[in-house]
């Protein structure tokens, strides 16, 4: 809507680079632009039920307490109560746009009945405001939210301004009323917009409205558009990394483990969940074992993941689009096969989350190998997941992906049985979960949970060379010690569940121990004293588990979860008689 009662306004071309900027967007068939040129005050009523408008935008005068409108050629204005009221009636309206001057009032009355709305605190130059209309929905016919669209409008503003001569910014500060000053920022600051915002519930109060600063601390859109344009371009397969963690932090945690006290069951030093995986070194070592075709548990996991993983991926993962982030990213294969999948129909967006940066280049290269995947749309975020402020965080960055489109979250490769309390890792990860999302769990499981499947289990990981060399990787790294697989030793037991009177799960605890008769000095790389490794002193190097069909309802139920789908387990040949197999459950909250 446009009223010029004083002829005084290029309302024209403000009118036309709205037109422009939408038909010659990407999403123009998703706008239809309706003019009303001097539209009379006591027709906006009817003008506004029947159009139904989605945005409303009106360029003009205004002088602080009204809008002027045109009533035969001839000002009229229209109060502040008057407009709130005719702009109550109409529900469908999200934004309005007030590119006129001394709006704010109006903007801040309107946001009790409207999402978004954009007014001029000060007075509005007709370059300015065309500057602003142009920007705002060039960003629009380009599907950004309304905040970012105002965001690229005002940086119009200011693109304008730096190309004006300084003859020409020193008369428009003078007509301003400012200073006379080649300072741009505070020739903009008298100029810019100001919008309002509040979210809507039928069933909530009105929100306290609140004011939205051009230049908050997301990046420019000039900047997004830089850095995509990059990302998708490149020849580097993965180009960004959050890293939520300072890594001399973790050192710290992993270093101060290793100097607990003396105990001959794992109870004192120990390698942390999720650490056996940390650093240059235990990356390779991981990535080794798991090319190892003698050992089992990986060999017949990753062998079979594609057909498990298409029992699961039925017609809602072909048919409803979700993203995807994975917890845990391993060596990247299994999540090329989901990113197959999920890819097939719809453009994605894959988040891949560990706590180690070594393991997020090597396995972002593998998961989205032959996947026609943006560089934009790939994120590797590098936090430790098992905390649950961080998990907290990461829920806060997956929420500003510019729709609702639910996640498909995974943990895979048995990570579950590493942790020593697998119900609160898992109760955290749900908390990441919203309604609609689901979360893709592998677990290694057992039939049998007699002792002698323990035993069984453990010695598929103690007959291993190459699993011996990952689990004791962290130590070869990161101390001084000549590692003697003679020590290592694989406890093996039936762990119980916590809240029935059943068997849990096969467990086997990992450790190294000092079988010698001399105390050996261990160095640690913080310059510290050297720690007493005592003879029947042990180091837990990592735990594992195979679960029986009461573990996995246990924790399942204990993290307020459910089962909606599983695939058919596989069994390993070589321990058939105790059912050995791994499954994938799809859960939802």
């Amino acid at each position: 809507m446009s009223a010029n009662p004083y002829e005084d306004l290029n309302l024209s071309d403000e009118v036309r680079e709205i037109r422009n900027a939408l038909e010659e967007s990407k999403d123009k068939g998703k706008f239809e632009v309706i003019d009303k040129v001097s539209a009379p005050v006591d027709e906006l009523s009817r003008i506004l039920i029947e159009n139904k408008p989605q945005i409303v935008h009106f360029c003009g005068h205004g002088n602080g307490e009204a809008l002027i409108f045109e009533s035969d050629k001839r000002e009229e204005e229209v109060e502040t109560s008057i407009l709130t009221e005719l702009f109550r009636s109409e529900q469908s309206i999200q934004c309005v746009v007030l590119n006129a001057c001394y709006s704010e009032r109006q903007a801040q009355e309107l946001i009790n009945h409207v999402d978004y709305v954009i007014g001029m605190k000060g007075e509005i130059l007709d370059d300015a405001a065309i500057a602003f209309s142009k920007g705002f929905y060039e960003w629009l016919g380009y599907g950004k939210e309304i905040e970012k669209c105002y965001q690229h409008g005002c940086l119009m503003i200011r693109l304008k301004l730096n190309k004006l001569k300084t003859a020409e910014k020193e008369k428009l500060t003078r007509k301003l009323g400012i200073a006379t000053t080649s300072d741009n920022t505070a020739i903009f600051e008298h100029l810019k917009p100001i919008m309002v915002r509040r979210t809507l519930s039928p069933d909530s109060p009105p929100e306290t409205p609140h004011t939205v600063a051009e230049g908050s601390e997301e990046l420019p859109d000039f900047l997004n558009h830089l850095l995509e344009d990059y990302f998708n371009k490149s020849e580097l397969k993965w180009s960004l990394c959050f890293t939520g963690e300072d890594e001399s932090d973790k050192l710290g945690d992993l270093l101060k483990e290793l100097r607990h006290s003396f105990s001959p069951t794992g109870e004192g030093k120990q390698v942390p969940s999720g650490f056996s995986y940390w650093g240059i070194v235990s990356t390779l070592a991981w990535e080794s074992t798991c090319r190892d075709p003698l050992y089992p548990v990986m060999r017949d996991g990753t062998s079979s993941f594609e057909k498990r993983w298409k029992d699961i991926c039925n017609e809602e993962f072909t048919r409803q689009k979700y993203h995807y982030v994975s917890l845990g990213v391993g060596t990247g294969k299994k999540d090329n096969e989901i990113l197959k999948c999920l890819r097939s129909n719809h453009n994605i967006r894959y988040f891949p989350v560990d706590m180690s940066s070594t393991m997020l280049r090597l396995g972002v290269k593998n998961a989205t190998k032959n996947i026609a995947l943006k560089g934009s749309d790939v994120l590797p975020i590098q936090i430790d997941f098992s905390i649950e402020s961080n998990v907290i965080e990461l829920r806060k960055l997956l929420d500003r992906i510019d729709n609702d489109d639910p996640i498909l979250f995974s943990l895979l490769g048995n990570t579950l049985a590493n942790f020593p309390d697998d119900i609160e890792l898992l109760q955290t990860i749900s908390k990441l979960m919203r309604t609609g999302d689901k979360l893709l769990l592998e677990v290694a499981t057992t039939e049998s949970n007699l002792p002698a499947a323990a035993e069984a289990a453990a010695k598929e990981y103690a007959n291993t060379l190459s699993f011996k060399e990952f689990v004791t990787s962290t130590l070869l790294q990161y101390t001084n010690m000549n590692i003697d697989f003679a020590n290592l030793v694989f406890e093996h037991s039936v762990e119980p569940c916590k809240f029935e009177d059943s068997e849990k799960a096969l467990y086997i605890n990992v450790l190294y121990r000092n079988l010698s008769q001399e105390t050996i000095s261990i160095m640690l790389p913080d310059w510290g004293e050297p720690v007493k490794f005592e003879p029947r002193d042990t180091i837990r190097l990592l735990t594992t588990r195979k679960y029986g069909a009461k573990g996995l309802d246990e924790i399942i139920f204990g993290s307020k979860l459910k089962k909606i789908n599983s695939s058919k387990k596989l069994f390993q040949n070589r321990n058939n008689k105790y059912g050995f197999g791994m499954d994938l459950i799809l859960l939802s909250k």
